[in-house]
């Protein structure tokens, strides 16, 4: 982990979640020690009864996709009474609609009529999925749930119209067997969302429904990628391509895509040059990056990352370019060196990169390290440390890399260094720029950043030129040290909290994405030490309303959703949408696949998915990629919406912000965009197809999960491991550790020619596929490992040889790929070892095929 290297972690954290009937917030301890007191008077019933209260659909506004209802851009026109919050989108109003006009004609009387249109439209109910008793089995009933005297008139008044909201033939058996058949029939399990005594229910009627899906609560997580060292960067390259970018601590940076789809290939890979520890904790590494404005046409971006140099620690700021044939990697030339910054300890290094929208590289650095800032850097005006830097990276100033804008605030000052834009910061980490109102661009260009206190307090700030932020005289809104008042003009944090509720601040993003509208305008923020997620609320100019956002139970957050995380919060990101995420980990070292990402979701109410999706299309029309979905996994609860709200006033000056565009010139960019891996690449007389196995993903270790069927001979086995290695090793070899692959295991130390196979689904149609691994090797002595093409009916006919090792032993990660030309009905396997003298083991964690050749 990359913040403070004073904090520890919290290892007593108890985990919390939403007590569902009285809506309060309950530890574990307390739970498990009240449950076996009461099943020691109760016995079974009190089973039935928590087993009743931890059912998978909890009583809140749902659709029948199992997500929460929103309010239709431009309401609905036929099913009109829920233009306001829906489950319907207005394509489906459309089909509804159409179904209704072809069978009305049917129907003679209007009473009738418009009973037909009631119960054709009570899908787009916000209340759906209970309306039609989905909550409980996940499966839709064919018709909605009636109440009994309801059920009955329509029985007796309108018989007609039962065909024409359903054709299933078992509800129809029960029809004409009679009303009571009939009735028993559309009777839900939860008889208090029948149909239309749900509309005047004081717990669940319209105004209910309505003011609980559209306030804020509890959240729920979508888990978007695992298995990662140290994530501490989400950001996309604003370029249309929908692409997101993943970097971890130890100089590694991953393409992935919004469904999740990952390329094999690393974008970037600098980890021979960054400097990092697997120490837990270790502040040093690869620690920031910002594309340029302009990067969809000049393919310019920029890192932050520190370097070994004797003597001393050193932070560096490169540029680099991507590859002229392949802008989906770097060009490993292009680096050119921008900035340096010397500091006298291995902590407290910032790290945040960001573009303002004046178009300039903002660069947070910490004080230097150590603690108290021994050497005042922060308030030091002729160092680059303890400050927030702005630089042009487009222009040149004498005898540096970069120009300096003629706007920052000191570049008149005696003996101040021009870079900077403001000072008094301990170590900043983690800022973000506002993108402002999605519709009146209030906010647009403001940086908040979560600058890590020293011993009392954590602070969330908005940067502002020439402002002093108060380090090392002042700590949140208390005195540090003797000079504190003295230094001048200071400017006081929008929030701050002292180390009673965390301990090492993570700052995040203000939202301002499409899928979660109860979350606009928003600050998420978190703490390191003590796993907590918060938020804050703009009221007025000077006025913040902070809250503790918990995650909900596991009646609520369920289907894709989980409740909890890894409770080492390291950053966040943003995609290009604006959709944020948080990146997380079990345990904080470069050397430890702990890692995950998950985005914020908000199980109240969700955007249009129409709107929401338009957007995406905006961002990327494909999302093709060599690679595997995304982990999804579920593990213990966490919960409350109830949180006490506090509201700070501040006296700080002005919080004026910019709402207009860049004052710089930028250049045109081209209207095309890439979406995926090279698009050269993809055949296009060939429909899309690709089929992927990430071993992380076998929750229950089931070789069915991924559709593969295995082979054995007398020598190997395919064996699903499901856990850490037996005997797992330490040290920077040894980086192999997931909690789920497939392995082989030798039965016998000394093979000839054998081989272990692993077989994948056919291909539907014939063409060009590309064939990708992840896998691992330790402890072993092997010859070859090869890739074959076979027939379902017939030995091997061709063979090609992926990877070649001669006597070699080792503990490694590979990734091998090939392009293969299948024909109808072949299928492909992978033989996993072939060879003598094998001891060990060689672990498969990831397989991926894609209907397109490799790209190169």
């Amino acid at each position: 982990m990359v913040v403070l290297a004073s904090v520890q972690f919290n290892s007593s954290i108890k985990l919390k979640y939403r007590d569902s009937v009285h809506g309060t917030v309950v530890d574990h301890q307390t739970v498990f020690s009240e449950m076996a007191s009461l099943f020691r008077v109760a016995g079974l019933f009190v089973v039935i009864f928590v087993i009743s209260l931890l059912g998978l659909v909890g009583s809140h506004p749902l659709c029948l996709d199992f997500s929460p209802p929103f309010k239709p851009t431009g309401g609905l026109s036929f099913c009109s009474e829920y233009s306001t919050l829906a489950c319907c989108t207005r394509d489906q109003d459309d089909r509804i609609a159409a179904k209704y006009y072809r069978s009305v004609g049917a129907v003679t009387n209007a009473t009738c009529a418009a009973r037909l249109k009631t119960l054709l439209c009570i899908e787009c109910s916000p209340l759906a999925v209970h309306l039609y008793d989905a909550e409980t089995t996940l499966v839709k009933k064919p018709f909605p749930g009636l109440c009994r005297a309801y059920c009955a008139d329509v029985y007796r008044s309108c018989p007609g119209i039962v065909p024409l909201v359903s054709n299933s033939s078992q509800l129809l058996a029960a029809f004409r067997n009679g009303e009571s058949d009939f009735c028993n029939a559309v009777r839900i399990t939860d008889v208090n969302y029948c149909y239309p005594d749900v509309l005047t229910s004081q717990e669940f009627g319209p105004n209910q429904t309505h003011a609980y899906s559209n306030t804020e609560g509890c959240l729920c997580l979508r888990k978007f990628a695992g298995s990662l060292r140290n994530p501490l960067l989400l950001l996309s390259a604003e370029d249309g391509s929908g692409r997101i970018f993943v970097g971890e601590q130890l100089g590694l940076v991953n393409i992935y895509y919004r469904n999740g789809t990952r390329r094999i290939e690393f974008f970037l890979d600098i980890s021979n040059v960054v400097l990092d520890s697997a120490s837990p904790g270790d502040e040093r590494g690869f620690l920031g990056m910002a594309f340029h404005p302009n990067f969809r046409s000049n393919q310019r971006f920029y890192v932050y990352y520190s370097i070994g140099r004797e003597g001393a620690f050193r932070n560096r700021i490169s540029e680099f370019t991507t590859s002229a044939t392949n802008r989906d990697t770097i060009n490993r030339t292009s680096e050119r060196v921008i900035l340096e910054m010397d500091k006298p300890f291995s902590n407290h290094n910032g790290g945040q990169l960001l573009f303002g929208v004046d178009g300039y590289l903002y660069i947070t650095t910490g004080d230097g390290g150590s603690g108290g800032d021994p050497f005042n850097n922060a308030q030091n005006l002729s160092t680059l440390l303890g400050k927030v830097l702005r630089i042009d990276v487009d222009g040149r100033s004498p005898g540096l890399a970069y120009g300096i804008p003629p706007s920052n605030p000191f570049v008149s000052t005696p003996r101040a260094r021009p870079e900077v834009f403001a000072y008094g910061c301990r170590n900043m980490w983690r800022c973000s720029v506002d993108r402002g109102d999605r519709q009146t661009g209030y906010g647009r260009g403001r940086i908040f950043c979560g600058d890590v206190g020293q011993a009392k307090w954590e602070e969330v700030d908005i940067i502002k030129s020439g402002r002093n932020y108060g380090w090392n005289t002042r700590e949140g809104d208390e005195c540090y040290n003797y000079m504190c008042g003295r230094i001048g003009p200071e400017e006081y944090p929008i929030f701050a909290y002292n180390h009673n509720v965390g301990n090492c601040i993570i700052g995040g993003y203000v939202y301002r994405g499409c899928s979660s509208p109860n979350f606009q305008g928003l600050y998420f923020f978190a703490d390191y030490g003590y796993g907590k997620l918060f938020r804050l609320k703009e009221l007025a100019s000077n006025a913040w309303e902070s809250k503790e956002i918990f995650t909900c139970g596991r009646d609520v957050c369920f289907n894709d959703l989980t409740w909890d995380f890894e409770r080492n919060i390291l950053s966040f990101g943003e995609d290009e949408t604006g959709e944020i995420y948080i990146l997380t980990t079990s345990y904080p070292s470069t050397q430890s696949f702990s890692g995950s990402i998950y985005q914020l979701v908000d199980p109240r109410r969700r955007g249009d998915p129409t709107s929401c999706n338009s957007a995406l299309n905006t961002v990327a029309t494909s999302t093709q990629a060599s690679s595997t979905t995304p982990t999804t996994t579920t593990t213990t609860t966490s919960t409350s919406t109830t949180t006490p709200t506090t509201t700070t006033t501040r006296t700080s000056t002005s919080t004026t912000t910019p709402t207009t565009t860049t004052t710089r010139t930028s250049t045109t960019t081209p209207t095309t965009t890439t979406t995926g891996p090279s698009s050269s690449t993809v055949d296009r007389q060939q429909p899309s197809w690709n089929w992927s196995c990430d071993f992380e993903k076998r929750i229950d270790g089931s070789p069915d999960f991924c559709d593969i069927v295995q082979a054995t001979d007398d020598q190997f086995d395919w064996t699903i491991f499901t856990g850490p290695t037996p005997s797992e090793p330490t040290g920077p070899d040894y980086a192999y550790s997931l909690p789920w692959y497939i392995y082989i295991e030798a039965s016998n130390p000394r093979l000839s020619n054998d081989t272990a196979k692993i077989y994948l689904p056919s291909p539907p149609f014939p063409g060009e596929y590309c064939l990708s691994f992840h896998y691992h090797m330790f402890g072993f002595h092997i010859r070859e490992l090869q890739l074959f093409v076979e027939t379902t009916a017939s030995s091997p006919r061709s063979t090609v040889t992926i990877w070649r090792s001669t006597g070699q032993k080792g503990n490694f990660w590979l990734f091998a790929r090939v392009s293969l030309s299948i024909a109808t009905n072949q299928r492909i396997g992978f033989i996993g070892v072939r060879g003598d003298e094998y001891s060990g083991d060689i672990g498969l964690d990831a397989i991926y095929l894609t209907s397109n050749a490799c790209s190169v």
